[in-house]
């Protein structure tokens, strides 16, 4: 390395290369610049002569420092589609008009007891289930209401609503009403069995190919195998009131209560039944769906008389006077409600 190199260097005249070889030159031999003795020589004006985008590329490759480091392209991208979710997140949990949810809860009514239990819907439409009984629906009932009976049996009364029809769907079998009483019953894997107490109702497979619209009128009976898709139709007419007992039928109607119930050509005496298997009898004997909306009323016990030529009403009249109730009586259907 020479003075006139250095000269060079300082006049910035020497090339990118040069540059590097010279730092590189000094930086490995302090010494030797010192023993050149010539920047006491130099101007100021030959020291800062150079241009300074020059000399910061210079002092960089003399002095490297740590880069920063690159952005990687696809980051922006993240961020854009985490922005997006949560507008759409929030459009749909917050927007009155939006209708798509991610997420559909559902909700059940079970009944594990050893007696019926009344449940409302969200429309105050209600179902009474039998013990071993459940149904479930989904937060959309009040767009769609549509029930799904699980297992067991129901008795259902449906607030009226012209233009959105109650649903219930039994293993891949539907039953539509507009506003009535109906029971659906899951007998066993192989049978169905649907009855009407009040107004229509309309009865199809889900996939609307296999059964065509089944329609029934009051007091008709489907019976219908929901994997074949098989089905018969019983039917009887009933008067609305004067329901009488039949003194001449089976005692193995009375559904092997014979120990509370005392039988004989002119007399039924009811001794200290409890109440829910009395009703289970009136059901039965009567074919009137029995439907208590307070659990209160299921319990205790009944101990009274049906004379031949009285009628339901007196029966459940006398209930009532003994239980503190009240009744109301549909054509195939009995309420009663606690005083």
């Amino acid at each position: 390395m020479n003075k006139d190199q250095v000269e060079k260097f300082l006049s910035n005249k020497c090339t990118y290369d040069e540059c590097l070889e010279m730092a590189s030159y000094f930086e490995k031999d302090t010494e030797a610049l010192d023993a050149l003795a010539l920047f006491e020589e130099l101007g100021e004006e030959k020291l800062n002569f150079s241009l300074e985008a020059d000399k910061e590329k210079f002092l960089n490759d003399l002095f490297p420092t740590d880069q920063p480091a690159k952005r990687k392209p696809w980051i922006p991208y993240l961020s854009y589609v985490a922005v997006l979710f949560i507008l759409l997140f929030s459009y749909l949990t917050f927007s009155p008009n939006s209708t798509l949810k991610f997420i559909n809860e559902s909700h059940t009514f079970s009944n594990y007891s050893s007696t019926n239990k009344l449940f409302y819907f969200p429309d105050s439409s209600y179902v009474l289930l039998a013990p071993q009984s459940v149904v479930n629906y989904a937060d959309d009932y009040a767009e769609k209401r549509i029930v799904n009976q699980l297992s067991g049996k129901g008795i259902y009364s449906v607030r009226k609503n012209q233009s959105n029809a109650f649903r219930v769907v039994s293993k891949g079998i539907e039953t539509k009403a507009i506003g009535t009483v109906f029971t659906v019953n899951e007998l066993s894997e192989n049978s169905i069995q649907i009855k009407l107490l009040e107004g229509k109702i309309v009865v199809e497979d889900v996939e609307r190919a296999k059964t065509g619209q089944i329609f029934l009128d009051t007091d008709h009976s489907l019976l219908i195998n929901p994997k074949t898709f098989s089905y018969t139709i019983e039917g009887k007419q009933k008067s609305s009131s004067g329901k009488h007992w039949k003194f001449d039928q089976e005692e193995s109607e009375i559904l092997g209560v014979l120990s509370t119930v005392e039988w004989s050509n002119s007399e039924v005496k009811f001794l200290k039944i409890e109440n829910q298997e009395l009703f289970h009898v009136i059901e039965t004997v009567f074919g009137i769906a029995v439907i208590a909306k307070d659990d209160s009323i299921l319990h205790g016990n009944f101990t009274g008389s049906l004379y031949r030529g009285d009628d339901i009403e007196t029966l459940i009249g006398n209930f009532c006077q003994l239980n503190n109730c009240s009744f109301q009586m549909n054509e195939n259907m009995i309420e009663i409600t606690k005083n």
